[in-house]
């Protein structure tokens, strides 16, 4: 079969190992000889082969926003920052199932989302949960006209007496890896003063101590599938979902579209977290979902869809 299709996956230094994506170009090769793959490293320009894979119709995966290697043509499904507030306009917009958010400013109705709720940060530094806090919606409405940042309650899902949520790390909707974080500090009081509220840990993290196990869930699965079709331009999504622990109903937190969650082969800020969660998948992140090759069949069914 001739090669009619180019795929270009983009490599970026510290948050995928090369071989990552040589892995999954063997497979695209091997699965569909229509298409051509080639690897880049976005910290370089790479002119030869920027020229080369730029003479057929292209399609461009980068995890993350592209730096240097500039295609010469193709479609292209970049991540990107995208602030917590956008993601939660966009998914509650497409029908996906958020908790009720507020942002906050002169006159935000903050008790409308009951009597505790979380404060959240809205920047580019706001990930991994840092300046989360669990408040006294009337606490925080005497403070909500000084708010000069950005930074929007939500309302406080109760996961259990142990913080608990669900990532989906998902290629254009579909799962690669999936996996259910219990906290190993118990949720305190709820009726406790705003001063105690805020010091409780509210979600699960390696800071808290935590029991990983897979999941298959398939209602997180398909609540995960649906947030690429809210968010289509971010084709590497973490998905962060909570379980409300007297309903059962599912929320979506946010995305992570910033695409620094590739989990198989990412540089971790703690070993000790990375090697717990390798432990709790079995040792190896790929097996659950075949992840790679997983990976190569979505691509491939997007290069022969949307290559320009």
């Amino acid at each position: 079969m001739a090669i009619e299709y180019h795929l270009i996956l983009i490599n970026q230094r510290g948050c995928q190992a090369p071989s990552d994506f040589h892995q999954i170009a063997a497979y695209v090769s091997e699965m569909a000889p229509d298409i051509e793959t080639f690897v880049v490293d976005n910290n370089n320009t790479q002119s030869v082969t920027r020229k080369r894979a730029g003479k057929r119709p292209s399609l461009i995966f980068s995890p993350g926003p592209i730096d240097r290697f500039k295609p010469l043509r193709g479609r292209v499904y970049a991540g990107s920052y995208i602030s917590k507030l956008e993601q939660m306009r966009a998914l509650s917009a497409a029908g996906v199932p958020v908790p009720d958010f507020i942002e906050l400013g002169s006159g935000s109705d903050v008790a409308s989302l009951g009597e505790v709720v979380l404060f959240k940060p809205d920047g580019m530094n706001a990930s991994r949960g840092r300046g989360v806090e669990l408040r006294r919606a009337d606490a925080l409405a005497s403070e909500n006209n000084q708010t000069n940042s950005s930074s929007f309650a939500q309302r406080f899902i109760n996961s259990g007496p142990f913080p608990q949520n669900y990532r989906v790390h998902t290629l254009f909707g579909e799962p690669l890896s999936a996996y259910h974080k219990v906290s190993h500090i118990k949720l305190g009081d709820l009726g406790a003063a705003d001063e105690v509220l805020r010091t409780y840990p509210v979600v699960s993290s390696t800071r808290t101590g935590q029991t990983i196990t897979p999941c298959c869930d398939k209602d997180i699965l398909a609540l995960a599938r649906r947030c690429y079709e809210a968010l289509p331009e971010v084709p590497l999504q973490g998905c962060d979902i909570v379980r409300d622990a007297t309903t059962g109903a599912l929320f979506v937190l946010e995305v992570n579209p910033g695409g620094n969650t590739w989990v198989f082969s990412k540089e971790r800020s703690t070993k000790a977290g990375s090697d717990a969660l390798v432990a709790a998948m079995g040792g190896d992140l790929t097996k659950q979902f075949d992840a790679f090759r997983t990976a190569a069949s979505v691509l491939i069914e997007k290069t022969r869809n949307d290559a320009q």
